[in-house]
């Protein structure tokens, strides 16, 4: 069975369950591990929940973007430091306190993660990117394909997929572009209507969306 290069993105709790779900789903199909030509990828500010009737993603698959000090990354002296952060972290009123579980329904913190541990998912896209075209025993890349079917799944109603969501679909599309391929992105969004009837405050998402 042939597959084409393609690379999926999941953000946030929502993403992560996506990816995860897929995975499960891939694995019977090919009654095996997934293979190369098709990378998975989760990033998250809250760690993998344990769920029996999801699959595990490995360390190379799922990347937690948190377990920092955010108030260290937005005084003004931090900021100085780094003008990416500077540039869009205008909120007087927003304390993003210790990162850890999730940022809690704000999406300037997710994007703050997304800047903290920006080195890590350059590389994390780029390992993945690699791993595609690699030979290895048993596994052949597809021949004469120079374009990579990227998937940014996440939700627009949460902090980490809604922070990050516009930043990690274009960032992929520039580091697949430095090897010399062309990147075919579609973004696939949650919407409020999707967690009606859920234990999600209906009136946070709907303004995050």
């Amino acid at each position: 069975m042939q597959f084409r290069p393609t690379l999926i993105i999941g953000l946030g709790g929502s993403g992560t369950f996506v990816v995860r779900r897929l995975k499960k789903r891939l694995r019977r199909l090919v009654q095996g591990e997934v293979p190369p030509a098709v990378q998975l990828l989760a990033f998250d500010t809250d760690a993998q929940k344990s769920d029996e009737h999801l699959e595990e993603l490995t360390p190379s698959e799922f990347h937690r973007l948190s377990n920092f000090p955010g108030n260290v990354y937005v005084t003004a002296t931090a900021k100085a430091q780094n003008p990416a952060i500077a540039q869009f972290w205008q909120y007087k009123n927003l304390v993003p306190d210790f990162i850890q579980d999730g940022a809690k329904q704000r999406p300037p913190v997710g994007r703050l993660a997304l800047f903290v541990r920006f080195d890590d998912v350059v590389r994390n896209i780029s390992d993945s990117v690699t791993r595609m075209f690699r030979s290895l025993p048993g596994y052949t890349p597809p021949p004469n394909i120079r374009s990579v079917d990227v998937y940014v799944i996440g939700s627009s109603c949460g902090g980490t997929g809604a922070g990050m969501f516009f930043d990690i679909a274009n960032l992929s599309r520039q580091l697949i572009a430095q090897s010399a391929l062309e990147a075919i992105l579609q973004g696939h969004v949650f919407l409020p209507s999707c967690f009606s009837g859920t234990q999600v405050a209906l009136r946070s998402i709907q303004t995050n969306a």
